[in-house]
């Protein structure tokens, strides 16, 4: 846990299996009137043009799997990353932004078209530093479907994990 938990813009997320919880994922939608995120504190200067210009942002962040299990489970990465995804999908946001370790950015490129905006750079409470990568989603989120469609959600299946974010934040 850490200051960027709290906030109107801000969803956790656990991934359970078993009832044992084997991944999480926190989300933070940032918009002109709240760009309260860790990537915006980071990388605020790739960030804050596209911002201010409207664009909305889902910043995935703090994406972690418990090790042992996640390797029972291959698929693991893709049932958490789906949630970034929902969230892109339900707020209508532009872009999806990950702050990733340099031997992560490749997955992000070949599965969602992700391009690396900087090298790696110190980040908050880490001792690795971390690279931003977008993900132009208003561009490529229908080839991202189309690519897998496990992550086509359901208009109420989106609403029963983020309508009460929806309305506090936006």
């Amino acid at each position: 846990m850490d200051r960027f938990d709290e906030g109107a813009n801000v969803s956790n997320f656990g991934i359970f299996i078993d009832g044992v919880l084997t991944s999480a994922l926190r989300l933070h939608l940032v918009t002109r009137t709240n760009t309260w995120s860790p990537a915006f504190e980071v990388f605020g200067d790739i960030l804050r043009d596209r911002i201010d210009s409207g664009a909305r942002l889902i910043d995935g962040n703090r994406f972690v799997a418990d090790y042992p299990r996640a390797r029972s489970f291959p698929q693991l990465p893709y049932v958490t990353l789906r949630l970034g995804i929902m969230a892109a999908e339900h707020f209508g946001a532009d872009l999806i932004a990950a702050s990733v370790r340099s031997e992560h950015v490749a997955f992000y490129q070949r599965e969602y078209f992700a391009e690396k905006m900087c090298e790696p750079r110190p980040y908050p409470s880490l001792v690795k530093p971390l690279s931003l990568i977008l993900i132009d989603y208003a561009r490529r989120g229908d080839d991202i479907r189309a690519r897998h469609p496990f992550y086509a959600s359901s208009a109420g299946e989106r609403t029963s994990l983020f309508e009460v974010k929806a309305n506090a934040c936006c």
